[in-house]
């Protein structure tokens, strides 16, 4: 079976009347096995817990998700979240939507998702 690892980053915003999160285009990342999808969720966490103060969520999967993780975070006091899934890719499962990207030099890329993570905070 092939997996989607799909990215979806968001950033927290705050006025008068509450907190509104608002979500960015999720990254995809299509046509994995099962062990590749969990390296790059976990290089993914790696990376992100370099980079920011964050914390992980509970969550839980959805039918066609067989793992999903959460993370909050914050950067010169704006706040931010991601949340990262290994979804199944098959026909009782409809592709995810969002930037298609490919992953060929893994740490680097795994970088530029982050990067793409980190812009979405500072919208």
């Amino acid at each position: 079976m092939k997996y989607e690892v799909v990215i979806t980053p968001g950033f927290i915003e705050k006025d008068a009347k509450g907190e509104f999160p608002h979500v960015c285009t999720p990254i995809i990342i299509t046509d994995r096995s099962y062990d590749v999808a969990m390296e790059l969720v976990e290089g993914i966490e790696n990376v992100l817990k370099k980079r920011f103060s964050c914390r992980e969520l509970e969550s839980v999967p959805d039918i066609c998700s067989v793992l999903v993780k959460k993370f909050e975070f914050s950067k010169n006091g704006s706040k931010g979240f991601v949340i990262v899934k290994i979804k199944k890719a098959g026909k009782e499962c409809p592709p995810a939507e969002g930037n298609v990207c490919s992953v060929f030099e893994f740490e680097r890329d795994i970088e530029c998702i982050v990067d793409e993570v980190e812009e979405c905070l500072e919208r």
